[in-house]
């Protein structure tokens, strides 16, 4: 389990519903997932050849996984513990 951040280059991974296996991410801005996918400001000028994965969490809040693959142990926003 997490307690903050979890960036794309810390190299953790996750295995979906499938069985297929994805990079871990975690993060308060979709900015951070990838900055030539979703930029700061303004729509992305050139993005990756496969768009990078940036939904937003229902359990955690923070964006770059969906709630089943999620091993956040606190909320982005409140802090708050989540049971899992």
């Amino acid at each position: 389990m997490f307690a903050g951040e979890v960036k794309k280059a810390q190299g953790i991974s996750c295995t979906d519903k499938f069985g297929k296996t994805h990079a871990y991410v975690a993060v308060k801005k979709q900015s951070d997932i990838c900055p030539k996918c979703y930029p700061e400001s303004g729509d992305a000028v050139q993005k990756c050849a496969r768009p990078c994965y940036n939904v937003l969490c229902n359990k955690c809040g923070y964006f770059g996984h969906r709630a089943g693959a999620c091993m956040q142990a606190q909320h982005a926003t409140t802090n708050a513990k989540i049971q899992h």
